[in-house]
């Protein structure tokens, strides 16, 4: 609805495994078709070979990354929070979304084009410290 200037926005999260689709279809699955058109007509337009998935687990799920594989590499940023005696941990969903918000400014703002530049790369909260070729992911350590 209309929202005037003074009006409060409450927090919410946008659930993409509710039935809130015709006949009762989530969201995720109502839209997978044509998002994923869309992101292939994107790299067909741009003639991209590689994509960075930046993406949390249940929006993720919009996306047809078989279709996706098949026109373009997928990237993933695997952050792990370095523990005592040398342990990691994936860092809460939280935690999560401020890495991946950060990565990705650091990549408008360096204009970084290619995965490759990603394996090097250090940003406040995090290093990157290589890179897994064959399942796609680019490890970056963090603190807790």
């Amino acid at each position: 609805g209309w929202l005037r200037p003074d009006d409060i926005i409450r927090q919410y999260r946008f659930d993409f495994t509710n039935p809130l689709a015709p006949e009762g279809a989530t969201l995720a699955s109502y839209w997978k078709e044509a998002v994923t058109s869309r992101l292939l007509q994107e790299l067909a337009d741009a003639n991209h070979t590689d994509m960075l998935n930046l993406l949390p687990a249940d929006a993720a799920r919009c996306i047809d990354w078989k279709q996706i594989a098949q026109k373009a590499r997928v990237w993933r940023a695997d952050f792990r929070e370095m523990q005592p005696a040398g342990a990691t941990r994936t860092p809460n969903s939280n935690r999560l979304k401020t890495l991946r918000g950060q990565l990705l400014r650091q990549i408008i703002i360096e204009n970084i084009t290619r995965p490759e530049q990603l394996t090097s790369l250090a940003g406040d909260d995090y290093i990157a410290v290589g890179s897994d070729t064959s399942t796609g992911d680019i490890i970056f350590h963090t603190a807790p």
